[in-house]
């Protein structure tokens, strides 16, 4: 891939999530390794609201939250 189809790659990964992606999760759904995914990051970090923050050195990916069971009626937008 161009770097510029993995900005834009990275770019939706973000967005989809909604939360801070660890590098490791972005570099899987790029199908990159981690200098080309972090030269892509740093990019798109030039061309809008994102900041790239690289992880300390061997951080690990942190575990993800268990969804919260939402209160009420049909799809929790109802009381019951």
């Amino acid at each position: 891939m161009e770097i510029k189809e993995l900005e834009t790659a990275a770019e939706g990964v973000l967005f989809a999530a909604g939360e801070p992606v660890h590098i490791d999760r972005i570099c899987l759904a790029l199908g990159t390794d981690r200098p080309r995914a972090e030269e892509a990051l740093q990019r798109l970090s030039g061309a809008g609201p994102y900041t790239y923050v690289p992880p300390k050195a061997d951080q690990p990916e942190p575990k993800p939250k268990a969804p919260e069971k939402k209160k009420g009626g049909l799809f929790g937008f109802f009381k019951k």
